[in-house]
């Protein structure tokens, strides 16, 4: 069976950088009632209750309930450079990073906690041979 909620919904909370709690508080709705909605089989949300939920996660409703953005939607601030380098992009290059990034968020959904990028402890691939040029 579908749930198109709960799969935006855990889509949303790991674009956004959050975790269920921080959510939870930002929205002012339960943590559990929250975690209830992610589960494997959910629950339906209260349509005020998924309103709150959508400002915290700063999307619309819409897109938590059918992953559509409204007319006019633009990307956050924080990801507009790599919006634009991603228009740059060919065709089968795009396809090929389209790949890698629905590969990334599912890995990052099925039930895992989400890590911060600045809670990470090693270097990105590639930093580390900048790294040992420079001390060179």
């Amino acid at each position: 069976m579908e749930y198109p909620f709960r799969d935006n919904l855990r889509k949303a909370i790991a674009a956004s950088g959050l975790v269920v709690k921080e959510v939870a508080d930002a929205s002012e709705v339960a943590k559990g009632t929250i975690d209830n909605w992610v589960a494997e089989t959910p629950t339906t949300p209260k349509v005020t209750e998924a309103v709150k939920v959508a400002r915290a996660l700063k999307i619309s409703v819409e897109e938590l309930v059918d992953g559509t953005r409204p007319k006019g939607w633009c990307p956050p601030e924080n990801i507009v450079a790599i919006v634009d380098d991603l228009l740059s992009l060919d065709e089968a290059t795009l396809k090929l990073v389209a790949k890698m990034i629905h590969a990334l968020v599912s890995e990052q959904t099925a039930e895992k906690p989400v890590v911060r990028v600045a809670e990470l402890e090693r270097p990105l691939v590639g930093a580390q041979g900048a790294d040992k040029k420079a001390k060179a």
